[in-house]
């Protein structure tokens, strides 16, 4: 069998340079000017859809997604923080990052911010992009310093200089 080393490296950059997709399937209600009042739409069945195609406008004339007002009843107010317990964000969190997950594009919700007319708003953002690499802060070995005592990783050295005591 001969491979060419080339053929492979291309294979491999052709992988890193063609654009990913994140898919997030979730039943929802798609909502447009052209629909009418939304509460004509929240009547009807909602409908399973990837909500990552509707983001940025992507999926135009989109311009809401509703979830299902009876599995995920909304908080009172948008103007006021939503407290961490309440149970239908809870929930509506956990279905979102479970469909995520299932379709293979993990997202976590960090936080959120307060828009410019005042409402609060949640962030989910993709687990993989959200946490960088970053930098280890801690001392590193040097001949003064040969290893770190406090690690569990260099735990066998003291170990056995606690066993040479004992006998």
């Amino acid at each position: 069998m001969n491979f060419n080393l080339q053929d492979i490296i291309d294979k491999h950059v052709h992988f890193i340079v063609d654009p990913w997709d994140g898919s997030l399937p979730f039943a929802v209600f798609k909502w447009d000017d052209s629909m009418g009042a939304v509460d004509e739409i929240l009547d009807k069945e909602f409908t399973t859809i990837d909500i990552a195609k509707c983001l940025n406008g992507q999926d135009r004339p989109t311009e809401r997604l509703y979830f299902c007002s009876k599995m995920y009843p909304p908080p009172p107010s948008s103007i006021t923080q939503i407290p961490q317990d309440f149970i239908s964000w809870i929930h509506l969190k956990r279905d979102l990052e479970k469909s995520a997950l299932e379709s293979g594009n993990p997202i976590l919700s960090n936080g959120g911010y307060k828009n410019t007319s005042g409402q609060y708003c949640k962030i989910f953002k993709c687990s993989y992009c959200y946490r960088n690499k970053r930098e280890s802060r801690a001392k590193q070995p040097t001949d003064g310093m040969p290893f770190r005592s406090i690690t569990l990783v260099n735990d066998k050295k003291i170990v056995v200089e606690s066993m040479e005591r004992k006998e």
